[in-house]
């Protein structure tokens, strides 16, 4: 049996998928309550059209569904179709007892019906997942990423989504994924640099959503060579950060100038 599918949802979500699967030659389902073109069905995009019988989407989903033990779900807050389809996917995956991980990306500050819809929507999602992964595509943008083509400017969000997700896919393969992700909620932080300290200081700088102080234990994914006493300093740093002990896993895939950092977050508005 396959292990995990890819389902993207949405205009947005249905974007960040295609460009998954395109860069990485990996099958996704694309889901929408729009009509798709032919140019949409490739030998690695399923679609399916939603209608408004309930009960006709929820039997066409789980036939697909029962091919797959884990489903990763790219879930476009704010939108439109976010309730319908996300609870849609949900039933289903408890119906069968299929996994469900889902990265949901807040939309920019520009765009601020739709944040405010998504912020508020936010606090109800853990208890439909297994995991929930935030983010904020606000805060995808460093300085250096700024560009007049508004086009461009997307696609490179995009094509950040479409890492992350092969990112995710990929750890759902290779580790005891659910064992070291104990938490409900999580955001992810990527860091860069020549050492394992200088990486994790540069995660630490980029969180995709807002991460609590004394957030809990901290999760740092890297390729790197770590020595005994790059660990011991890189968990003192992160211990003060998370108020917590955090797990350092090596063998990620990630390459070996990167650190990719799970952080526990607050899905709750402060009042």
């Amino acid at each position: 049996m396959p292990g995990t599918l890819v389902i993207g949802y949405g205009g947005y979500g249905c974007s960040c998928a295609r460009t998954y699967s395109e860069r990485y030659d990996s099958p996704v389902l694309l889901m929408d309550y729009r009509s798709f073109t032919e140019e949409d069905y490739t030998l690695n995009q399923d679609c399916m059209e939603l209608t408004e019988d309930i009960n006709l989407n929820a039997s066409r989903l789980r036939d697909v569904l029962s091919n797959y033990s884990r489903i990763l779900l790219l879930s476009p807050l704010g939108g439109a179709s976010f309730e319908a389809a996300h609870s849609l996917i949900s039933e289903c995956a408890r119906a069968l007892d299929i996994a469900m991980v889902s990265l949901c990306t807040v939309p920019y500050t520009f765009e601020s019906e739709r944040r405010e819809k998504a912020l508020q929507t936010l606090a109800t999602l853990p208890e439909s997942v297994d995991n929930l992964f935030v983010i904020d595509l606000q805060r995808t943008i460093r300085d250096e990423a700024v560009t007049e083509n508004f086009s461009e400017f997307l696609a490179g969000t995009e094509g950040k989504i479409a890492d992350l997700v092969h990112t995710l896919a990929d750890l759902l393969e290779r580790i005891p994924f659910f064992s070291y992700c104990s938490s409900p909620s999580y955001t992810i932080a990527v860091g860069e640099g020549a050492h394992y300290q200088d990486a994790i200081s540069d995660a630490l700088a980029h969180t995709y959503f807002e991460v609590p102080q004394s957030c809990g234990k901290i999760i740092a994914f890297t390729d790197m060579p770590v020595s005994d006493f790059d660990r011991d300093q890189a968990s003192t740093t992160l211990a003060a950060r998370g108020n917590a002990m955090p797990e350092h896993v090596g063998k990620s895939g990630l390459g070996e100038d990167t650190v990719l950092l799970f952080m526990p977050i607050s899905c709750r508005r402060p009042l």
